[in-house]
Formats: C-alpha cells, structure tokens, sequence
C-alpha cells in the first residue's frame, strides 16, 4: 500500500503501525508520506516516513504531491481545521480509485459535546 497521512505531527500514527513489527516496517507497506504545515523532516525520515511535503491544508490550494495513494491518513486532524471539507477535497485527487480516507478524532467531554461542538463535526 501506498498511504498518504496528513497533518502528521510528530509521526505517531506510522509510528503505532510499525510498533507491532519486529522487522520495522509491515511488509504490505510500500510508502508511508507524510503532509504537514511545519513537520522536521529529519525526525519523520527517522521514524519510516517515505517523504514530506510542507503544506498548508487550509490553504484552499492543491497540494504539489506527484503520485496517487491507496490511503489518505487524517489523524486528529479535521476537528482543528475551519473548513474540513476543503482539506478532504484538496486530496481526493491524490487518492486512487477505490482508495480508503480513514481519519479519527478525539472524543468529547460531554459539556462539550452538549455546546454543540460535536454536532458541527458530524
């Protein structure tokens, strides 16, 4: 698999996935691309990452990545972001036909959750 992840942080995500193999990176991964606004590339290339590219997703702009992705990683990503949408589009043409988004946000503490938030998300 070819796996895209944007707005990487600090690399947790590919660093969970390669924490279950003795042999570093799973065998079914062929790339692991990294897309962030202010990532250390050193740091990322340290931990598996494949490449990165600086990129801001609220930009309203298309990324500059030359290749497409069998998966499009967003990891506690669009519960920060003004315009969510605008960042899944600005991807979506990265992604290969019958490619996978997966993405994951935090749960709310209910006071939260009963301000509306967790409605705006959904």
């Amino acid at each position: 698999l070819d796996v895209l992840e944007v707005g990487v942080d600090r690399g947790q995500m590919l660093t969970f996935m390669m924490s279950g193999s003795a042999s570093g990176r799973p065998s079914i991964l062929q790339r692991w691309d990294a897309v962030d606004i202010a990532g250390d590339p050193a740091m990322l290339a340290a931990k598996g990452y494949t490449h990165y590219t600086r990129f801001n997703v609220e930009s309203g702009a298309r990324p500059a990545l030359d290749r497409h992705y069998d998966v499009v990683v967003y990891l506690h990503l669009l519960e920060h972001l003004h315009t969510p949408e605008a960042c899944l589009r600005a991807f979506l043409p990265f992604l290969r036909q019958d490619g996978l988004i997966v993405g994951g946000s935090p749960t709310m503490p209910k006071l939260i959750a009963d301000l509306g938030y967790e409605r705006r998300l959904r």
